[in-house]
This record gives C-alpha cells, sequence and structure tokens, in this order.
C-alpha cells in the first residue's frame, strides 16, 4: 500500500486543554488526517498520532471547504467541573482549529452567568455540529437558549471575527429525553434545518431553508415521519435536500424551493470534489426499518467501485467517513469489537495505530478532505459490483427477467448458499426494493415479485440476466 505523506507537526501549548500544531516551514504534501478519540481532538500524519487537546469533551471535528480550517463543538466548562450532566445536547462552545498555524480560538462562548441555579436550574445554551458556508467565510450552528427554551441559528463572521444571531426563533422541536439542538446544513440555496414537532393536527416533519441573513427562504413538510434529512445533495447540476426513508430504505431528494419529492435515481456518493478521485457511496441492503443496512465502498472517479470498506452506517453518519483531498483516499472508523480508524488506499485498509478501541465514546469522527454529496450523472447508476457487469436497476424502479433467458432464483440473502424462495421465470417483472448489494462477484438486488422478497442477482461476466423494466 502506498504511505501516505503528510508534514510532521511540531507540539506546542497554547491554553489549559489545547495541545497547538504548527505547519510553519513544513513541506507538506497533503493535508493531515483529523479526528476526535476519546473526546479530543487528534491529528495522523501517516507516520505519528498527534494529539491536539487535553480536554476529553471535544467532539467531531468538520473540515472547511479551503481546508484552512476545521470546527467542533465542545462541552462548556462549567457541565464538566460541576459533574452535572443532562438529559439531551450539553451546554457547549464553538472552537475553530487552523491547520497553517496550529492556532485555536473560540467561536462562540456560554453567556455571562451561565451555570446552574440554586434549585437545579439550568442556564446556558446548547449547541450543535457547526457547518461551513460553501465559500469557508462563515460558520453556522443551531442552538438552544435556557431557560427559556429558544430555538435559533447563530454563526461566527470569519471576515468580522464576530458571532451573531441569525434566525432569532425557530419552532421548537419534539424531543422527549431532554433538549436537543437542530442539525444544520449549508448549501447553495442557503442554510437547511430539519424541525420534528407536534401540532394540534398531529406530528410534522418539516424542513425549513434560510438564506445567510436569515430570512426565511423555503418550508415544507416531508410528509414521512421516518424521513430524516443527511444533507445537500448535488443531482442534475442542482442542489437538493437529500432524505433517507428508513421505513422504505429509499433515498429521495427534496426540491428546496417547492419542496417536490423524488425517488433518487442512483446511489448518493459522499466526494471530496474536484481534488480527490476517490468516493464512497452507500448501498441499502435491508428493507427498510431496523434491518436495514449500509454497507460503503471504496471506489475511483470512474465510478468502477474497487472494495467494500466493511463498514455499515446510514448516511446521516458520514462523519465517520473521510476522504483525502489529495492522492484517492478513504479514512473510516470501524465500530466493531475493537473498532478503530483505517485509511483505504488501491484496495488495502490499513489500521491508525493508537486509535483501537477508542471510536465509540463521545461521537467519534474524521476531517480530512471537504466533501459533499452528489448522484453522479442524470441518469444515477450504481457503480459495478467486483466480477460483474455496471448495474442498471435502480432502487424504487422496477425491473424483469431478460426474456429468452432462464429463471432468475429469489434467495433469502444474497448468497448462492441461502434458501430459495421463489424463481421469477423470463419476462418477469418485480419491484426493486433496494441494493445493490456485492457478493461472490454478482450484484444482488432486494426485490419483490407477486408477494414474495429476497434477493437476486443482476447477472455475470458481462452477462446480464436482469434488466430494466420498459
Amino acid at each position: 500500500m502506498r504511505r501516505l505523506l503528510y508534514a510532521i507537526m511540531a507540539l506546542c501549548l497554547l491554553v489549559p486543554g489545547l495541545v497547538g500544531a504548527s505547519l510553519a516551514g513544513a513541506q507538506v504534501t497533503e493535508p493531515p488526517l483529523y479526528m476526535s478519540l476519546d473526546g479530543d481532538i487528534w491529528s495522523w500524519n501517516g507516520a505519528a498520532l498527534t494529539q491536539l487537546t487535553t480536554w476529553g469533551y471535544n467532539e467531531r471535528p468538520v473540515i472547511a471547504p479551503t481546508g484552512r480550517y476545521f470546527a467542533y463543538n465542545s462541552v462548556a466548562r462549567f457541565v464538566v467541573e460541576s459533574g452535572r450532566f443532562v438529559a439531551g445536547d450539553q451546554p457547549s462552545n464553538i472552537w475553530v482549529g487552523d491547520t497553517l498555524t496550529g492556532d485555536f480560538f473560540r467561536a462562540a462562548d456560554q453567556p455571562l452567568g451561565a451555570g446552574f441555579g440554586p434549585g437545579g436550574e439550568l442556564s446556558g445554551i446548547l449547541r450543535s455540529t457547526p457547518a461551513w458556508a460553501p465559500d469557508a467565510s462563515r460558520l453556522v450552528w443551531s442552538e438552544v437558549a435556557l431557560p427559556g427554551y429558544t430555538y435559533r441559528i447563530a454563526g461566527y463572521d470569519f471576515t468580522t471575527d464576530t458571532y451573531s444571531v441569525i434566525v432569532p426563533s425557530l419552532p421548537q422541536r419534539f424531543a422527549d429525553g431532554g433538549a436537543v439542538a437542530l442539525d444544520v446544513w449549508w448549501g447553495g440555496p442557503g442554510i437547511a434545518t430539519q424541525i420534528f414537532r407536534y401540532t394540534e393536527a398531529g406530528p410534522r416533519n418539516e424542513v425549513w431553508i434560510y438564506s445567510s441573513s436569515g430570512a426565511l427562504v423555503a418550508a415544507f413538510e416531508l410528509g414521512n415521519v421516518s424521513a430524516s434529512v443527511f444533507g445537500w445533495v448535488r443531482y442534475a447540476s442542482r442542489d437538493h435536500v437529500g432524505v433517507l426513508l428508513y421505513d422504505s430504505g429509499q433515498v429521495g431528494l427534496v426540491d428546496p424551493y417547492t419542496g417536490a419529492f423524488q425517488v433518487a435515481g442512483g446511489w448518493p456518493e459522499l466526494a471530496a470534489g474536484s481534488l480527490s478521485a476517490a468516493y464512497v457511496a452507500p448501498a441499502l441492503t435491508g428493507a427498510g426499518g431496523e434491518g436495514a443496512q449500509f454497507p460503503w465502498y471504496g471506489v475511483y472517479a470512474d465510478g468502477v467501485q474497487a472494495q467494500a470498506l466493511g463498514v455499515d452506517y446510514a448516511p446521516a453518519f458520514q462523519h465517520k467517513i473521510a476522504l483525502a483531498p489529495g492522492t484517492p483516499g478513504v479514512a473510516y472508523i470501524d465500530d466493531g469489537a475493537l473498532g478503530g480508524v483505517y485509511i483505504w488506499r488501491n484496495g488495502q485498509a490499513v489500521l491508525i495505530p493508537g486509535t483501537q478501541g477508542r471510536t465509540s465514546a463521545f461521537e467519534s469522527g474524521l476531517a480530512w478532505g471537504y466533501t459533499a454529496w452528489r448522484i453522479r450523472g442524470d441518469a444515477g447508476g450504481a457503480p459495478a459490483c467486483p466480477g460483474a457487469p455496471p448495474s442498471r436497476l435502480t432502487a424504487g424502479g422496477r425491473g424483469r427477467v431478460v426474456p429468452g433467458t432462464l429463471p432468475n432464483r429469489l434467495r433469502v440473502a444474497p448468497t448462492t448458499t441461502s434458501r430459495i424462495l421463489a424463481r421469477i421465470p423470463d419476462g418477469g417483472v418485480f419491484d426493486v426494493v433496494s441494493g445493490p448489494t456485492c457478493a461472490e462477484g454478482f450484484a444482488w438486488w432486494l426485490v419483490a415479485y407477486q408477494g414474495v422478497t429476497g434477493w437476486t442477482a443482476e447477472g455475470e461476466a458481462g452477462v446480464y440476466w436482469l434488466e430494466p423494466a420498459p
């Protein structure tokens, strides 16, 4: 495997809880991989794992589009020192690290008087994971100001070095386990947030989109209460709100201005823009609900799948995946029995020494190259499985067994050793539930045929057994 080339980072003590990393004078060939381990920020330069903070309550880093800064949420000192952790999110601050100078600064602090009152009442601000403006000039996050439970969107402007409240009031979300700050995503159409709340008419699952100045651009109901937004997705030269429907396993795209919904025509790919030829793509292999699976693959710019990474995350957990900004490569967190952070390149995955057993606590995550969601081309076809022809079916569509060929077996699992449920005759039309899953040199699709749902293979060695139904 090709070794990663990074600059060696020198250590210097900055302030209590921070260890600064200086890149001054270093010959940088590729930026370090940043990660949160055991509640602290670390970097990996290809040879050494370096601890950058010593707080123990820092969340995952988020890299800026330019790669110059990363930002993260950090539990407020008064909570940690008192030991009084509350249900839901904790009062927290936003910190920013400079990858060039090694400096850290606090972009948002707790207000004066924050803390626990004589009766245990909490005063302070809960904050979400921050999101970057597309041009990296600003940083935004949502807040819950206590004790009044005011939901709002705030941010930091790098051009003026100021913190400000952008949207002073948001609808209060439903939360039965304590107050939780709303997730936010910043894309071309604006700043999006998802709000699940109860009204007199019943539960509502909504998306609200604001401009950078705080003006409401659009607000619409998703309808499906299981729908979960995972970010902005580029498709057909436009930005859409990407939605995962957990009950059906479908990935949907929502027009940010009209609220119109369409099932995605291909896999959403997490790409590193023009700086990287590598991306990873999740594919749903379950029938939706709790049994859904989302395997990720390391692939190249030509769309040919290279290898399954062996990790299973819904798109909302994209922070456990990071892409190199230079030479194609993927870093990922393995939440298995031992855990750890791995770097995949050229078909090989190598464990970063010192990361095993340290990725399960306090929302570990990775930051490397700036990534964004996309669906490749207007047709949106899925990448090919190794040994199988490029897939022509799409989840949510219909397919059929190629006329004049033998019946296709419908199996319990995506393997030739699993039990046969039924056989689909030549010309038989079926609904494509999800897929594909790559196994044994086949592209397996979960399909429904005449009341029976199971797995069937698309073809082998350039020969198709299945095709899109006309």
